[in-house]
């Protein structure tokens, strides 16, 4: 029968076939073909379907091609069961034992596994259906091997070990309800495969714990015509076929893998290389390889006449009628190349970030730096595609030293860097030439990316390269978002390469901000003045505010000083603030002096009194040359206001002016009334009357000039509070006089003011001094209210007086009551106490002298009885 030689299809070659033995059987027929084999190390051994089996010493060697190649040669045959000449149905090595169990026909055979001669075996085991061996106990130095063992029509499995002594020792039977038809052994569990004789179209999955076996737990079912496979995965995992999928199912009797959806009929028989599942599809005449990483089918291998699937000690073997071929897998690693190089990225990805899985227990550091790299090499395949969403995210992810992405844009890492890309691919540049991408939209990507990126781990110690290329893009770019990241982030820019860019792109703004940030303020200032003097173009700056703000917060007060009068000569009030707020934020700062300030507003009358305003209303200063100087310039306005004719905002102004008047107290009041005394502003002469205390001036400005007798009366309560009575009398008085006799002869007394003034405030006056002003021809009745009201207030002080006296001479007593108590206690004289003066003791019965405040001296030391010798203290007689 012919066989052609595997060939595959798929993207992913994750297998190749290397023949181990072909043409074993030169023409093969269904009576004579090859129907399993079985190796260990350098031994291959065949079973026939007509009872031969064949021992095959194998030789691995490389072509000059450099691909794995076998020489074989036959060391013996041997014929079981001449006469009958029946299937040799299942091989296994016991390799201490020097042994080779064969299975023909439903009969054990024990052979020596070099010379092929048949062991002669008490109690060998007949009418076997399948068999598995413990593989783990057969890789150790064991010379014993153990079966699990399915009996032909039996419901129910037997434990049997092979001894040293060749004999078979049953063990434990496990009863079961249905006929065993395929078993695989994990250590202590079995997993099996029944025929259910309840439902005959079906069949099922068990799984037995061998240390208790009393303990069986039910798995998925599987169709009647579907073939059942049971295969030992990984550690304390088996696979099942349960017809359209293939499910993987752990020692727990749970799922904790997606399943395997079978992309054909339903395969017949199954292997297991990490981390792939090899399946054999008669239907197909082909092998299938499925991922364990997503499930899906990557590889498929056509090879005919295909009898089974052996594997042994991790390697895979295809049986074919004629031959046994090796399912040699590449390696993991060439897999991810070559998918790579196929662009299917998200495949290599995952299989890359599998092997690094595998390896990480081993060595951490270095299964990064694998999935770093596989992640960089599929960014920039991403990349000529102009994918950039894609390659943005795996660059990230793989923290991929960010100058390899700037070097694929020509000219723009600094010229000081020295870093030499890893990766050969066109530039952005050569790709946009081609039309594959779009280099605004690749240079978009770049900022993003950058701009993320220059915040990890990734960009320390490349800070400055990184920086310097992302304000060079948004300057290329002119966004408007540049001066604001550069002042909201703290960036490492190479000034050279930052400046030639800002000046190319005349992004004035930036370069401003550039100059600063390399130490040089007054550059950026002169930049900045510029663009708001039109005399620079730049529409992303903010103007002059911006200007304030910077000398507001981060200028020296030298540069303060330089460039405040541009500003003043631009917006007064905006200038003033300059001052105002770093009087505010004078933390950290060396404050300017006032004085220095106000001559530096001097010229400017707007900004003098704004300023002035804060010295004074918020700074609390009491300085009296900034009282007058902001009284002037209030008054200055006033005049000015008076040759218009807004009367509104003159009277407004003129309010300020008194009220400032009224509640300061540190200005020059005489300078002022020079200013003020020959003009009409009266209420402002009668407050600086006030201020000199020249009370009489005032009240008779107020009561005369102005007829305002409740400003007078006001004025009396403003100057009289928190004055002794004395000076509150002379007060009043002085309005009183004012009303009675008038300083102009011209003008009337104003009697009604004047009884309205002793009746409402009576007791601020010295009633002997009102009678003295009174006119003679006034009747009593006239000021009996005020006179009533005089003698009571005077009555009720004098009261209040002797109260006083009286009160303090009955604290005084209780004092002195106190004083004595505390004087009048004994002292006592011990022959332990000394004088303080001398530092003798008081012999007996030498007197002694005891002063007010407790010190006792001899009486020679006490020299001065109203003087106390040790402290000082005087006491009078």
């Amino acid at each position: 029968m012919s066989m052609s030689r595997g060939s595959s299809n798929s993207l992913v070659s994750a297998f190749s076939l290397i023949p181990v033995k072909e043409n074993i059987i030169d023409h093969a027929t269904r009576d004579k073909q090859v129907e399993c084999v079985c190796v260990w190390q350098e031994s291959l051994y065949i079973g026939t379907t007509d009872g031969l089996v064949m021992y095959i010493g194998l030789v691995e060697t490389l072509s000059p091609l450099g691909k794995k190649i076998y020489q074989s040669k036959v060391k013996g045959k041997k014929q079981l069961d001449p006469d009958r000449k029946k299937t040799v149905q299942q091989l296994t090595v016991i390799p201490n034992a020097n042994r080779l169990l064969a299975l023909l026909d439903g009969t054990f055979y024990l052979l020596d596994m070099r010379r092929l001669e048949v062991i002669d075996a008490r109690d060998r085991l007949t009418k076997v259906s399948c068999y598995c061996v413990d593989d783990a106990k057969l890789s150790q130095m064991s010379t014993e091997c153990n079966l699990v063992v399915a009996q032909q029509k039996k419901k129910s499995l037997l434990l049997y070990t092979i001894t040293s002594g060749d004999r078979f020792v049953a063990g434990t039977t496990i009863d079961l309800s249905d006929q065993p038809v395929a078993l695989a052994r994990d250590g202590d569990y079995l997993c099996v495969a029944v025929n259910s004789s309840q439902h005959f179209d079906a069949g099922r999955y068990l799984l037995i714990n061998l240390n208790n076996t009393s303990t069986i737990v039910d798995l998925p079912t599987f169709g009647m015509d579907t073939s059942p496979i049971v295969k030992k995965m990984a550690k304390d995992e088996f696979l099942i076929n349960t017809g359209d999928i293939g499910v993987i199912v752990s020692i727990e009797g749970i799922s904790n893998r997606p399943p395997l959806e079978w992309r054909s009929r339903t395969p017949v028989a199954a292997a297991y290389a990490f981390p792939y599942v090899v399946t054999w599809c008669k239907e197909t005449h082909g092998l299938h390889v499925y991922s364990l990483i997503d499930q899906q089918c990557k590889q498929d291998i056509q090879q005919m006449n295909i009898k089974s699937i052996a594997q042994f000690y991790g390697k895979i073997y295809i049986v074919t009628t004629t031959g046994v071929y090796l399912l040699a897998p590449v390696p993991l690693k060439d897999q991810v190349e070559d998918l790579l190089k196929k662009g299917c990225v998200e495949e290599a990805i995952l299989l890359a970030e599998t092997i690094a899985a595998v390896e990480e227990s081993k060595n951490p550091t270095k299964a990064d730096e694998y999935v770093s790299d596989v992640k960089q090499q599929a960014a920039f395949i991403y990349f000529s595609q102009g994918q950039f969403s894609k390659t943005k995210t795996l660059l990230l992810e793989g923290n991929i030293d960010p100058r390899e992405t700037i070097c694929k844009f020509e000219g723009l890492l600094p010229k000081s860097s020295t870093y030499t890309p890893a990766i050969e691919i066109p530039s952005a540049q050569e790709l946009a030439d081609s039309k594959i991408i779009s280099l605004k939209e690749a240079k978009k990507f770049l900022i993003s990316y950058l701009k993320e990126i220059r915040v990890t781990a990734v960009a320390v110690g490349r800070k400055e390269e990184v920086d310097t290329v992302l304000v060079k893009l948004l300057a290329e770019e002119n966004s408007s978002s540049l001066p604001r990241y550069m002042e909201n982030y703290d960036l490492f820019i190479e000034f050279e390469e930052a400046r030639e860019a800002f000046e190319k792109y005349q992004c004035y703004y930036a370069l401003g901000l550039c100059h600063f940030f390399n130490g040089n303020s007054d550059a950026a200032l002169n930049i900045w003045t510029r663009i708001v003097d039109k005399k620079l173009l730049d529409s992303t700056f903010p103007g002059i505010d911006y200007v304030v703000k910077f000398l507001t917060q981060h200028a020296s007060n030298d540069m303060v000083l330089k460039y405040a009068k541009w500003v003043l000569d631009r917006d007064e009030l905006k200038g003033a603030s300059i001052f105002i707020e770093r009087g505010k934020l004078t933390e950290g700062k060396v404050e300017l002096e006032e004085s220095v300030i106000m001559e530096k507003l001097s010229p400017y009358v707007l900004a003098s009194v704004t300023y002035l305003e804060f010295v004074i209303n918020e700074k609390n200063s009491t300085l009296e040359t900034f009282h007058t100087r902001l009284a002037m310039l209030y008054l200055d306005r006033v005049f000015e206001l008076k040759k218009g004719t807004n009367s509104s905002k003159l009277n407004k102004e003129r309010k300020k002016l008194q009220t400032f008047l009224e509640d300061s107290s540190h200005y020059r009041a005489s300078v002022l009334l020079n200013r003020v005394q020959d003009t009409d502003l009266y209420s402002e002469c009668a407050i600086l009357y006030g201020r000199m205390d020249e009370h009489d001036k005032a009240l008779n400005l107020l009561a005369y000039k102005l007829q305002d007798y409740d400003g007078a009366e006001r004025y009396c309560s403003i100057y009289s509070k928190g004055c002794n009575r004395q000076t509150r009398q002379r007060i009043y008085q002085a309005l009183l006089t004012a009303y009675l006799r008038p300083n102009d002869s011209s003008k009337s007394p104003v009697i009604k003011q004047a009884l309205k003034l002793l009746n409402t405030h009576g007791g601020e006056f010295d009633a002997a001094k009102v009678l003295e002003l009174l006119p003679s021809q006034w009747e009593i009745s006239t000021v009996e209210d005020f006179l009533v009201r005089s003698i009571r207030s005077t009555t009720n002080a004098s009261r209040s007086c002797k109260i006083e006296q009286n009160l303090a001479k009955a604290e005084n007593l209780e004092t002195r009551y106190e004083l004595i108590k505390i004087q009048d206690g004994p002292v006592k004289i011990t022959e332990r106490r000394v004088c303080p003066v001398c530092q003798s003791p008081f012999i007996e019965p030498s007197a002694f002298v005891r002063y007010p405040n407790g010190i006792v001296t001899h009486i020679k030391c006490g020299r001065n009885k109203n003087i106390c010798p040790i402290t000082g203290t005087w006491f009078s007689e």
